[in-house]
């Protein structure tokens, strides 16, 4: 499900509580909306509410270090394959075809990354790129010691840059737990309804609150 989906479920989810307060406001006893009710109803949301704070900010602060961890990857990658593109021009003419493998390798993972087209999600695929350059340095054949070392470090660029995909593809896969997710959903709904509940019945109170749930 991708996230403008969970967005739009979550912003009816909440929204509905204002809608329930607004019911139970018209058909709970007067007593049962009395200041004293106001008060307590006030204390236990407002625990609620804490605690949904606390969790908003643990769910921000993982996905800054999810975020900052893929970057960089990203820098490093982008790093090892100058390195070996590099290392496939000190080797000579003959790893010309492979240094095509390998600038046609990136300009594929960028397509995946950044797709041009909208509706195409963003994934990054290692089996589909770095192999088809892993075999195209492993069938060189140096002639002297300085085309053997360079393809010593054009194989070991290469296992790298596999590894670091393959880590990529695993950590793109991360998401919300969907318990979790069912949990903060439900306990800012139960906050909006409290606050539908003794709030004033007027157009005014109603867009500010969708405006919060929309910002929730």
């Amino acid at each position: 499900m991708s996230p403008r989906t969970i967005s739009v479920i979550v912003l009816l989810c909440i929204f509905s509580g204002t809608l329930l307060g607004f019911v139970l406001q018209k058909v709970l006893p007067e007593k049962h909306l009395s200041p004293e009710s106001r008060q307590a109803v006030n204390l236990g949301m407002g625990i609620i509410g804490t605690v949904s704070a606390l969790a908003l900010g643990l769910l921000v602060a993982s996905a800054k270090g999810t975020y900052d961890a893929q970057n960089d990857a990203l820098i490093e990658v982008s790093a090892k394959v100058i390195f070996l593109d590099q290392t496939l021009r000190d080797y000579g003419p003959d790893a010309l075809q492979t240094r095509i493998a390998l600038r046609q390798s990136v300009e594929n993972a960028i397509n995946m990354l950044w797709p041009q087209k909208d509706a195409q999600d963003p994934h990054f695929d290692p089996g589909k790129n770095v192999p088809l350059v892993y075999r195209s340095v492993e069938q060189l054949k140096p002639q002297d010691d300085n085309q053997r070392a360079a393809k010593d470090r054009a194989m070991a660029a290469v296992v790298s840059l596999m590894q670091k995909g393959f880590l990529a593809a695993v950590q793109q896969k991360v998401s919300i737990s969907t318990p979790l997710l069912v949990i903060l959903v439900f306990w800012l709904t139960m906050n909006f309804i409290s606050l539908r509940l003794f709030a004033p019945r007027n157009a005014t109170v109603i867009a500010t609150l969708f405006l919060c749930a929309l910002a929730v």
